[in-house]
């Protein structure tokens, strides 16, 4: 009866989990997505302003989306035990995390090259076309004029690949599987709780645009240093706990698998 229970991962567990490990460990979250998304930073400054997008500026600019899924990629991996360490109740150790997810970032990197095929298709073509330099539009203006149905394809895609294949870095760093073991797993987790996923990230996806909502609502001359810095914080406080969902709903499946018996249908990509 207690595995039958066991076996239904809740919403609640997912959510509340997340919240409770972001909560509990912000300052070393935080530490390691500053030095993750260092790099990052320094090149939006330097990109920042207005550039022609024919210069280097305007090409740095365009490559910044190909850097943010590689960026978010490593923040990810190097959380991975720190997460599961809160999860469990024992001390947490930033500096294991880190030296066990910068020892996956080969294989983590073939992951997400893999599921960001679109993203990183787009980021491509936007890299090496100048036309996709285009003044930021008002808030009014948003949708109607930066929105394409490639965009919205990419979107839907990208929300799909997350909910069948959640937690493949995850996987990759603490498994040690390869990146097609690591992606075969992930899907398998998932099987009977995409639903479940779905719903979760739905309800974690309001919450960060409510949140980035308020930083934009505050409005501030894009020349103005402050600006920027309201950007990064606000970026590195939405980085620091979307790095945290999918280890989360990786902890929430095996556990799962494991108290009902059902491990062994995970066992097949090994």
């Amino acid at each position: 009866m207690s595995a039958a229970r066991r076996l239904q991962v809740r919403v609640a567990d997912v959510v509340g989990g997340a919240f409770r490990v972001w909560v509990r460990s912000l300052p070393q979250l935080l530490l390691i997505a500053a030095l993750a998304h260092a790099p990052m930073i320094a090149l939006r400054i330097v990109a920042s302003g207005a550039a022609r997008p024919d210069s280097w500026r305007g090409v740095l600019g365009r490559a910044l989306p190909l850097l943010d899924l590689v960026v978010s990629a490593a923040t990810e991996a190097c959380v991975v035990v720190l997460v599961l360490q809160r999860l469990r109740g024992e001390r947490p150790t930033p500096r294991a995390s880190l030296r066990a997810g910068a020892r996956r970032l080969g294989t983590v990197f073939g992951i997400t090259a893999i599921l960001n095929a679109p993203n990183g298709a787009s980021a491509v073509l936007d890299l090496f076309s100048s036309a996709a330099v285009r003044a930021r539009p008002g808030a009014e203006s948003l949708l109607a004029s930066e929105l394409t149905p490639w965009d919205v394809g990419v979107a839907v895609f990208k929300f799909l690949v997350g909910v069948c294949l959640c937690g493949p870095i995850a996987v990759a760093v603490v498994e040690r599987r390869g990146v097609i073991a690591s992606i075969g797993r992930s899907w398998l987790l998932t099987r009977g709780f995409r639903l479940t996923i779905a719903f979760a990230y739905l309800l974690l996806s309001l919450a960060a645009i409510f949140v980035l909502g308020l930083r934009d609502a505050i409005d501030l001359p894009a020349s103005d240093p402050t600006a920027l810095l309201l950007d990064v914080a606000g970026d590195l406080l939405v980085a620091s706990f979307t790095c945290v969902v999918p280890t989360v709903i990786f902890h929430e499946l095996r556990e799962a698998r494991e108290s009902s018996g059902g491990e062994h249908l995970v066992e097949v990509f090994g």
